[in-house]
């Protein structure tokens, strides 16, 4: 397996595989993200819920509104900022960067902006990395927008 490995390096292919360490890394991450976001969304949520006296509530179909808010309000929420992180990655806010930085060099003398042009200013956002792995706002958007149009359809029917 060595003589293997050896010869992919001297022939300059190097597959290398991810390590337990990198592994356990992203794993932590993913769950990480994950947690975040479903505890912001459950507090948003609650909040949601408190300010519509869900507690109080005797009728079945005010339960099952507040609750629809609860879990809708959260759910577009996350979906749209997945979709503001795609947006973003397409270079589209460029723009309005620049002219918020040139904007500020105006009145504040430490934010001017290095280069003058839009056109260098373009390719050196250009140059930045990319927002990757955003899904989870897709994925945990997605479940509490589901939970809010099933407390939707129990409030209909």
């Amino acid at each position: 397996m060595s003589n293997n490995r050896l010869k992919k390096e001297s022939e300059g292919s190097t597959e290398t595989k991810p390590n337990e360490e990198e592994i356990k890394e992203s794993k932590s991450g993913v769950i990480i993200k994950y947690s975040m976001t479903i505890a912001t969304m459950t507090l948003f949520g609650l909040t949601v819920a408190f300010s519509g006296n869900l507690f109080t509530q005797v009728a079945l179909k005010d339960i099952f509104r507040i609750l629809c808010d609860a879990f809708m309000l959260p759910g577009v929420l996350a979906i749209c900022a997945g979709f503001l992180v795609m947006i973003a990655n397409t270079g589209f806010f460029s723009g309005v960067k620049y002219l918020g930085k040139s904007f500020l060099g105006v009145f504040i003398p430490g934010v001017r902006l290095k280069q003058k042009r839009y056109k260098e200013f373009k390719e050196k956002e250009e140059q930045k990395a990319k927002i990757k792995n955003y899904g989870f706002l897709f994925l945990s958007g997605g479940v509490f927008f589901v939970i809010g149009l099933v407390f939707l359809v129990l409030f209909y029917v």
